[in-house]
């Protein structure tokens, strides 16, 4: 039988960022009462618009310090990711032109997916943006002749 997990913070106090800072500095278990906080957070259908502002100020705040143990250096929370939908394709097209042309550095399509998924709003899993990258749309050529005469051109300036 699973227990019912106490209340950490009240929805009231989860809309106060400053007030949960305080309340941290309380807390015997730092990582325990992030860990609840974030999970809350994440757990939350629907959000007020002062309880966005916190979710975004919390996880902007204390995403190293959740993401540390996992062996995370960087973490880059929802709310800073490039959400632009018009331009998705056109920057996952420029990032793969690039990559094709190894101005990115010698790297596997699947870590460009990785970075790629982790840094645009783009609604792929990783292995989804994997076959997208595998299969670039012709209506982009443009984007691979502009990165490849601007290529030739940063060549032939050496």
């Amino acid at each position: 039988m699973q227990r019912k997990q106490k209340r950490i913070i009240s929805a009231k106090e989860a809309e106060s960022f400053i007030q949960f800072r305080k309340y941290l500095e309380h807390q015997t278990d730092r990582s325990k009462a992030l860990y609840n906080m974030a999970t809350y957070l994440l757990s939350k259908d629907t959000l007020t618009d002062r309880q966005l502002s916190f979710k975004n100020s919390f996880f902007a705040t204390f995403a190293r310090e959740l993401a540390g143990p996992c062996g995370c250096s960087e973490v880059v929370p929802d709310h800073l990711r490039i959400n632009n939908p018009s331009k998705t394709q056109f920057l996952i097209e420029l990032m793969l032109a690039l990559h094709s042309k190894n101005l990115l550095g010698d790297m596997p399509v699947t870590r460009l997916a990785r970075i790629l998924v982790c840094s645009i709003d783009t609604g792929y899993t990783q292995s989804g943006m994997v076959n997208r990258l595998r299969n670039p749309l012709p209506e982009f050529d443009f984007v691979r002749d502009a990165v490849n005469s601007l290529n030739k051109t940063m060549k032939e300036d050496k």
